[in-house]
């Protein structure tokens, strides 16, 4: 009788317990399956314009910055809705870019932002899967995306400047993640030639690291190009 009631007893914890974790699964979005997404602003027109960023109808990002990214953030959904909004003199808030994306499980999301053209008051983007997982020791892998709207040709990548690792890149095009030695040497330059596109300075490679280089901005002199690299870590 004793042993029958302490295997009730006992029963009745484990229930407890089963329930205290599902409802901490429920109300967590960490505890839950979903995917992993991250916003780089690339969109040079809206420079003097901080974006907020809103998914699902909540405020994710703040006065988000051109040429800042976030960090990557958990979604259990099945589908997010990004709404990106600027304010207005008056402090009234208007969408400039509104899309309804559907995620698979275990991936790891960027979304880019960018302007279409120099003269665009529009917003797009362009999303990516990506592999972030950690290359061997003393290696790095990097990718590049050319959000860079008017430049008079495409773009290759060279390491050391004598080997090219990914050619002939459009404007919107995002390479895939590449593996490099942490020495190596990142240039730009306009597909065909040796001429650099925009240089690359105080990025070293940290063994191990997992790098997007953003090629943003425009020829002209008011929104000039730039380049920046961002590190992918969860």
């Amino acid at each position: 009788m004793k042993n029958t009631n302490l295997i009730f007893i006992l029963s009745i914890i484990l229930s407890l317990i089963t329930v205290s974790c599902r409802d901490k699964y429920d109300q967590d979005e960490s505890f839950q399956e979903g995917s992993d997404f991250r916003i780089m602003n690339a969109a040079r027109k809206f420079a003097t314009s901080p974006l907020n960023v809103y998914k699902d109808d909540k405020l994710l990002l703040d006065t988000f910055l051109y040429g800042t990214d976030s960090k990557y953030y958990r979604s259990a959904a099945t589908s997010n809705n990004i709404n990106i909004k600027i304010k207005d003199a008056n402090n009234v808030e208007s969408s400039i870019l509104n899309f309804n994306d559907s995620n698979v499980n275990n991936q790891n999301i960027t979304y880019f932002l960018y302007s279409p053209s120099a003269t665009s008051n529009t917003l797009e983007y362009i999303k990516t899967v990506d592999d972030i997982n950690q290359p061997d020791n003393n290696k790095a892998k990097i990718r590049l995306a050319n959000l860079a709207s008017n430049l008079t040709s495409n773009v290759d990548v060279y390491i050391n400047n004598n080997k090219i690792i990914a050619s002939n890149i459009p404007f919107k095009k995002v390479t895939d993640f590449i593996t490099v030695a942490t020495t190596d040497k990142i240039t730009v330059v306009y597909t065909g030639t040796t001429t650099i596109v925009k240089a690359i300075t105080n990025a070293p490679l940290t063994s191990k690291g997992v790098y997007t280089y953003v090629l943003g901005g425009t020829l002209n002199s008011a929104n000039p190009l730039f380049i920046t690299q961002f590190s992918n870590t969860l």
